[in-house]
């Protein structure tokens, strides 16, 4: 089940998430809406599970795709942390990060990568409304496939979005400094998908995995004399 919440209720301090939902509304460059986040339960869940994460652990998990015909390295965090799921959800997403490195220079370009799964007309999501450490951004979306499923009926069909954000290594570098909370909860880069039409959708990523990417690209360089 997904928790729905609209302004009213945007008030709600999000132990979990890192911030007041209200402060977030109070920001924003766009027009405020309803939105679905993961239930207290679900969040808690996926929360333990990351509480495991170490940036060695991260960066010896993260996929080099290396073709030598090819000028760019593709890096990225997916085997990392799977989100966990339930037939029984209404929403079931999933992010990670990606790098895009250039072979000669080891200029790298990073992305959070994001698939979103859910019933019902598209959402048309156009921005992200990102937490970053230092203030609120709201940054341009990349949308990258999407998929009509089965229909039960008119307007009632499965549909995987998938999309992206771009960052930049300062970006990543700030994120992956976020430190974990005082009781070892994980610190996390939260961030809100703004829908054209629909709910908007909240999630997160662990502020680790940022740091296991960096790590990674960083003896990735070191190997090539970069």
């Amino acid at each position: 089940m997904i928790q729905v919440r609209g302004v009213m209720r945007a008030g709600l301090v999000l132990t979990l998430w890192g911030y007041v939902g209200v402060a977030a509304h109070a920001q924003t460059l766009v027009q405020p809406s309803q939105y679905e986040m993961r239930t207290d339960k679900q969040q808690a869940k996926r929360v333990k599970a990351m509480s495991g994460l170490t940036a060695e652990a991260v960066a010896a998990a993260v996929s080099i795709q290396d073709d030598p015909f090819e000028p760019v390295i593709v890096m990225s965090s997916a085997p990392v942390f799977p989100s966990p799921r339930s037939f029984t959800d209404r929403i079931l997403s999933d992010n990670y990060f990606r790098v895009f490195v250039d072979r000669k220079t080891g200029a790298a370009k990073f992305q959070l990568y994001q698939t979103v799964s859910y019933m019902g007309d598209r959402r048309h999501f156009e921005r992200a409304n990102v937490m970053m450490p230092s203030a609120l951004r709201s940054l341009e979306v990349t949308r990258i496939d999407e998929r009509l499923g089965d229909c039960l009926t008119v307007g009632l069909c499965s549909r995987d979005e998938t999309l992206g954000f771009d960052l930049t290594e300062t970006d990543m570098e700030a994120i992956a400094a976020m430190k974990p909370y005082a009781d070892g909860t994980p610190a996390l880069l939260t961030f809100r998908y703004k829908s054209m039409t629909s709910f908007d959708w909240t999630d997160d990523i662990a502020a680790v995995e940022a740091e296991g990417v960096l790590l990674a690209l960083k003896r990735w360089r070191e190997a090539k004399g970069l």
